[in-house]
């Protein structure tokens, strides 16, 4: 399945004003971001972008062990938030 039929998926598995949640992620060591791509992509399926804003943390229990042994971790993030406005 594609990314837009992951969209598309979750857009008809929500009730109106359902929200998917996404944030960047970390894979092989690199770090992936969903900013722009996965804004455009949702919009085509139908979802209206409601929120996004980035802050820092530094996510799982290990994660401030794992940066100081040299395993990279995502200190900061966006985050985005869609909704679905109306059935359709």
């Amino acid at each position: 399945m594609t990314v837009l039929g992951v969209y598309k998926a979750c857009l008809d598995s929500l009730r109106v004003g359902g929200v998917v949640v996404i944030k960047d992620q970390i894979r092989a060591g690199k770090r992936i971001t969903f900013g722009f791509q996965h804004q455009r992509l949702a919009r085509k399926v139908g979802f209206t972008c409601t929120e996004w804003y980035q802050h820092s943390h530094i996510g799982k229990a290990f994660g401030y062990w794992n940066l100081s042994i040299g395993v990279r971790q995502i200190t900061e993030e966006h985050i985005l938030m869609f909704r679905k406005d109306r059935d359709g």
